[in-house]
């Protein structure tokens, strides 16, 4: 490992950090979009996996700061990534009678799992 390698994983740790922090706390503040999009097919209410997932997001990005947790908050963060695909596959059929822009967005949230699964795995690797 070179010694730009450490400084690249600690910057990529916190920008997947900052993300998932702030977009677990949106779960919090604006619930509803979030609900909206979890698969009816699961059990229970939407809220609870809204809020569940944002707690997710909340203690991951927090764990993905400290060196000692970033290597678990890592891996956490890769299998949470996978975990919420579901929800993103339902927000495209949801939004498929939506404006194109709509749809477009939609659609592109899919292959942006690839990478994110990816960095948060280098991130793990290079922790």
């Amino acid at each position: 490992m070179t010694a730009a390698q450490p400084d690249a994983a600690r910057t990529a740790a916190y920008r997947v950090a900052a993300m998932l922090l702030g977009v677990g706390t949106l779960h919090f503040v604006t619930p509803k979009p979030f609900d909206d999009i979890v698969p009816a097919e699961l059990p229970g209410s939407a809220r609870f996996y809204t809020y569940a997932s944002g707690v997710a997001e909340v203690a991951i990005g927090a764990l993905l700061f400290p060196r000692g947790t970033r290597r678990s908050a890592a891996l956490a963060a890769a299998f949470l990534f996978v975990a919420v695909f579901p929800a993103n596959v339902n927000m495209v059929r949801l939004w498929w009678d939506k404006p194109w822009p709509m749809r477009i967005v939609a659609l592109a949230r899919l292959p942006f799992q690839i990478p994110m699964v990816a960095i948060a795995l280098k991130i793990r690797r290079n922790s």
